[in-house]
């Protein structure tokens, strides 16, 4: 049985709705993060006052074709679902008695399979003596269990297994799964693990800075940043995988690389089916640079010293 959504006043309003609606599912936070970015942008045009009971199909179509009109395909689609998710679930309240979306299609999404790296040419890039044994691994990591940068960057020396050869991932929507790796990755792991048996993965190379506080500002400037309090670091920059001069490729394209010798082998074993985003091939959008680990969520690279640190401290 569906929740009932108690809203004040006879009219509902669309910035009402566009909340309630937000407040009602429980979406990951990048879902919730897109769901509202749309939602917005459609209530700043039509007014947050206006009722959703006045959405009409000419206008409705009108604003979106007009903002969307230069998308890509992807993007177009996206943005209809999370428009047509709200309108659905807004009729199901009673508060529209049509639909204002039944005027926009869906546009066809043209996959380019030529991306993806061949096996010679993925070979010949793992296989380079000349780059840090950190980015080799985690670049072996990216082709040989197809997750995501982010997923791999999070991982902990507590979230392998090295005797079975997989690990511990979180993936977009939460749910925690597991990742294998091959013989070339189950090299590599005890040389940059040295022995550690906490803290993160993968370290930065980056030694973390001393903090220093901020002048207090004069009455008659404005307040600055937050302050860095006393004792505390400021964070080093998050972990990048570094981009060699003949192989100026980031982590998707191996991703890529590996998806599609296994589909084109035909049905996936079931040690090959537990690959991170195996059944559900990977979104690309125009060569987006792999997820950083200090956008908010997500926890910052932490370095040798700070592991060290921490442990005295404790």
């Amino acid at each position: 049985m569906g929740e009932v959504v108690r809203l004040s006043g006879g009219t509902v309003t669309l910035q009402d709705a566009a909340d309630a609606f937000l407040d009602h599912h429980d979406l990951a936070r990048s879902t919730r993060r897109v769901y509202r970015a749309s939602l917005a942008s459609l209530v700043a045009e039509l007014s947050p006052a206006t009722a959703v009971g006045e959405l009409s199909g000419p206008r409705v179509t009108a604003w979106f074709g007009d903002r969307h009109a230069t998308a890509a395909p992807a993007t177009w689609n996206r943005e209809l679902a999370t428009l047509r998710a709200a309108v659905g679930w807004w009729r199901r309240r009673g508060w529209l008695t049509v639909d204002p979306t039944d005027g926009l299609e869906r546009r066809r999404e043209r996959v380019d399979r030529t991306r993806a790296l061949t096996r010679g040419q993925l070979e010949r890039l793992l296989a380079r003596r000349d780059l840090p044994l950190r980015e080799r691994t985690m670049w072996r990591l990216l082709y040989e269990t197809a997750a995501r940068a982010n997923q791999l960057l999070a991982l902990d020396v507590d979230d392998l297994d090295l005797a079975n050869r997989r690990a511990r991932v979180r993936s977009k929507g939460g749910a925690v799964e597991w990742v294998f790796w091959q013989t070339g990755s189950a090299q590599l792991l005890p040389r940059l693990l040295a022995g550690r048996t906490s803290g993160p993965v993968f370290l930065g190379d980056r030694r973390p800075t001393r903090a220093r506080r901020r002048p207090r500002p004069r009455p008659d400037q404005r307040a600055g940043p937050a302050v860095v309090p006393e004792g505390g670091r400021t964070v080093p920059r998050a972990y990048q995988v570094d981009a060699a001069p003949a192989a100026p490729l980031g982590p998707h394209p191996r991703r890529r690389g590996r998806h599609q010798p296994a589909a084109a082998a035909g049905p996936l074993p079931a040690r090959l089916s537990a690959l991170a985003g195996a059944l559900r091939p990977p979104r690309t959008r125009g060569g987006r640079p792999p997820p950083r680990r200090d956008r908010p969520g997500t926890p910052p690279t932490m370095t040798h010293s700070d592991h060290v640190s921490r442990q005295a401290a404790a």
